[in-house]
């Protein structure tokens, strides 16, 4: 752990001068240390030991917007004043989390044409995508809560000691040879967080619903298909054939296995590679998990994980009321209504961008198999009708 500067003489006589075994850092020096640091420090800060747990509990009022100036040192909307010191909680600081994740998809979506990209977007600064933003932000939270469905041990209870045993096995499933794994047995464990998925959206409003789905949807333009990705640098997109280029599709509606793997794991890797680690360095995060997580995975599991999603994703669209009211679901309509279409030149605003550097999109090589069939397509040179004299 890297300790600023102007504290490492106080640590160093603290060591000196202390009879214990370990350094005991002063108080007020601890705080102001922690207070230099971004959301994840503080969490892991609270971890180390009961005694600098209580006092960053004590201190929360005073040390979570400090943090949070760390962690968003631009993002002045996210960070208006509170009306009350008290409502400084730790709630508070984490919750931020899923707001600039919010703030990031909206200000930096994107759609397909023809296999090309425009953008769309509000800026994270302008209060005219406050309440695009906010519904955002539910769907963030509800994908979390999906995701802990699946963290759980939801079959302890119904399985033999010996089945309880790899239950944690399951969970990295990555780290172990396909022969290793029991595939019926992790297919029963799919089917019973199903069952949990299904019983926690009954618990949801409609509204709420309509809010995951609208961010599902523009989640998807996130992973990027394109023809022109190619060279070494870009790794080929192996989970799905059948969707071709319509892969953002069937993520939405959850016959791809990367929306099993999204379900699966939360927006951590979301966050990870958008703002906690360093955008040199985390542009392809989220690429390189799904696909060290997919190469272990026999077909017949994978096949079952695209089933399993599919049907909780219809259950989505079914209480969302997708087909009758689409438009609920659909973020298009807000960049319309503030006609914040930018096209593909250069962005140009009067509220300041904060979201530039963030390495949004997830990109992937188009095979060659799609490669050949958009060649198959385009018309021959022999084709092309003589030009008039």
């Amino acid at each position: 752990m890297m300790v600023l500067p102007i504290y490492r003489r106080a640590l160093l006589d603290a060591k000196q001068n202390t009879s214990q075994t370990r350094c005991v850092v002063p108080e007020d020096i601890l705080l102001q240390i922690i207070s230099r640091c971004c959301i994840n420090g503080l969490l892991t800060f609270r971890l180390t030991n009961k005694r600098t747990r209580a006092l960053i509990d004590n201190y929360i009022a005073t040390l979570a917007p400090a943090v949070a100036r760390s962690t968003f040192p631009q993002s002045e909307l996210l960070l208006a004043p509170l009306d009350s010191r008290r409502q400084y909680t730790l709630r508070w600081l984490v919750g931020l989390i899923p707001r600039q994740l919010a703030a990031i998809v909206v200000d930096q979506h994107r759609v397909g044409f023809d296999l090309s990209y425009a953008r769309y977007g509000i800026d994270a600064e302008d209060p005219a995508g406050d309440e695009l933003r906010r519904r955002v932000t539910t769907g963030w939270y509800i994908l979390q809560e999906v995701y802990a469905l699946s963290e759980d041990a939801p079959s302890k209870a119904s399985l033999p000691k010996d089945s309880r045993d790899r239950l944690y096995k399951a969970k990295i499933l990555e780290m172990f040879h396909k022969s290793q794994v029991d595939v019926e047995y992790l297919k029963e464990r799919e089917d019973i967080i199903l069952e949990r998925r299904l019983l926690y959206l009954e618990t949801l409003s409609v509204q709420d619903v309509k809010d995951f789905k609208l961010m599902m949807t523009m989640l998807s333009y996130v992973f990027n298909l394109s023809r022109k990705n190619i060279g070494p640098e870009y790794e080929p997109w192996v989970f799905d054939w059948d969707g071709g280029i319509d892969r953002q599709r069937d993520f939405r509606k959850g016959k791809s296995w990367l929306t099993w793997f999204v379900l699966s794991q939360g927006y951590k890797m979301f966050w990870d590679q958008w703002w906690h680690l360093p955008p040199n360095s985390a542009v392809n995060h989220i690429r390189d998990l799904a696909l060290a997580a997919w190469k272990p995975i026999p077909q017949i599991l994978a096949d079952h994980q695209r089933q399993v999603t599919q049907q909780f994703q219809e259950a989505v669209d079914k209480k969302a009321d997708f087909l009758n009211d689409f438009s609920a679901s659909n973020p298009f309509r807000y960049f319309g209504d503030q006609r914040r279409f930018i096209g593909s030149g250069p962005r140009t605003s009067s509220f300041k961008q904060t979201m530039e550097h963030v390495p949004f999109l997830v990109k992937f090589r188009c095979p060659n198999e799609l490669l050949e069939r958009y060649k198959a397509l385009q018309p021959r040179a022999s084709d092309k009708r003589p030009e008039p004299r």
